[in-house]
């Protein structure tokens, strides 16, 4: 990383040689929002009465080499400002800038620096330009999440205690379109050990997944504006695997993912979404889970994916683009409708090769619906890490072992690569 020398000191510096210090803005933050980029300008002081004129702000974009000087009394045709406001709440300046007038700037990897030349007053803030790499920024929680890791220890009734770990990733790269990306990824959820008679609950999704993605994110309003944005996913091909078993899957998804308007005092936002699953079984064992099983009409998968997760955050009392909440709170729902049979597994008693009687891991192949639930307490430490307690119960694919109501208590890592919406 290396910091851009930018055109915005020489060129305004001395038109302005009288500042005060009771006015200052310290730090810069861009946010690209469909044809509007908002700069938060994060500020110290009593702001003067102009604080919002157009003409005591001026922006400087630089990258690679490139610098732009952005200022309402330029000579060129449009004003590239389209709004400045003050949030008192913040302590911000939220200076819209046309995203026409930025081409070819990736807004979040640029160099910026914001100006205030007003009542006699030069403060200026810098954020440097980033190099390539991976650039980690918090994630809201697991469904946003492009790097997520959660190493916890499990309670779950009539059990002993079983080490877990819960984890996502994936990496995307833009297609050239705005929040269109190509990425892959894969999540995992395993417990070790979990295994009947040494605990006599079922605690263990046993779940891992594959997949290539492509996502289109784009803010549109709709539904008097309840609504304000989407995610439309498609994965042309996944994989679902078991851990323990040689079972496997091939699947084709895709999803829509709603965006809703903050609720409750802008705390709590709640995202619906509905998909399809469709692929094929591409194994058919004669033993599963060491049991004999009828696997022969396990061909076709077809589901209806719904669900919808919600989550409720408690701010911090100085909030800035990067330092935004401490707790959160979390649910999430996925429901699965099935159309063809598949497996389901839970533990029940039933006589082994020698006849005894003992609780061992039963399959059935049905077409109930299959519902999997996590809700959860979070407290950030930092940006990436915090301390999680978590609830599960359901089952996930490809085998659908039933998870009974589990508490989890761990440490989490969690991260976003690509582009977010700002709410």
């Amino acid at each position: 990383m290396r910091t851009s020398v930018l055109a915005l000191p020489l060129v305004l510096c001395c038109v302005t040689p009288a500042f005060s210090q009771a006015f200052k803005v310290t730090a810069v933050s861009p946010r690209e929002n469909a044809d509007v980029v908002t700069l938060f300008v994060t500020t110290s002081g009593s702001p003067p009465a102009n604080v919002t004129a157009r003409d005591t702000w001026k922006v400087s974009v630089s990258q690679q080499g490139t610098n732009l000087l952005l200022e309402s009394a330029s000579p060129t045709a449009t004003d590239p400002f389209r709004a400045i406001r003050y949030n008192k709440t913040t302590e911000q300046v939220e200076i819209d800038i046309a995203r026409t007038r930025l081409p070819n700037i990736v807004i979040d990897k640029a160099g910026w620096q914001a100006g205030f030349f007003g009542a006699g007053a030069m403060s200026i803030a810098t954020k440097a330009e980033l190099m390539p790499g991976i650039n980690l920024k918090p994630a809201k929680s697991k469904d946003d999440a492009d790097i997520y890791v959660l190493g916890a220890l499990i309670a779950g009734p009539a059990t002993k205690p079983i080490w877990m770990l819960d984890a996502k990733g994936s990496i995307g790269w833009p297609t050239g379109q705005l929040y269109h990306w190509f990425g892959i990824g894969g999540t995992f959820q395993i417990n070790p050990g979990a295994k009947p008679p040494a605990d006599t609950s079922d605690v263990n999704p046993d779940s891992i997944t594959f997949f290539a993605q492509m996502d289109r994110l784009r803010q549109h309003s709709f539904l008097g504006g309840v609504i304000y944005g989407y995610q439309a996913i498609i994965r042309p091909v996944g994989a679902e695997y078991a851990s323990e078993t040689p079972n496997a899957n091939i699947t084709t998804t895709s999803q829509l993912t709603l965006f809703s308007k903050p609720l409750l005092h802008n705390s709590l936002v709640v995202d619906p979404l509905v998909g399809y699953e469709f692929g094929r079984n591409l194994e058919k064992p004669d033993k599963l889970l060491g049991r004999p099983v009828d696997l022969r009409d396990y061909n076709a998968i077809a589901r209806l994916l719904f669900g919808g997760s919600a989550r409720y955050y408690v701010f911090q009392s100085k909030v800035t683009p990067t330092e935004v909440y401490r707790v959160v709170l979390s649910a999430s729902w996925q429901a699965r409708a099935l159309g063809p049979d598949e497996p389901f597994v839970r533990s029940g008693y039933a006589p082994d090769a020698s006849g005894k009687i003992t609780r061992q891991k039963l399959l059935v192949m049905n077409d109930d619906v299959r519902h999997f639930v996590e809700a959860g307490l979070s407290w950030n430490a930092s940006p990436l890490v915090g301390f999680d307690v978590k609830y599960k119960r359901g089952s996930l694919p490809p085998l659908f072992q039933f998870v009974d109501p589990q508490i989890t208590v761990g440490v989490t890592f969690k991260a976003k690569i690509g582009t977010d919406l700002p709410r």
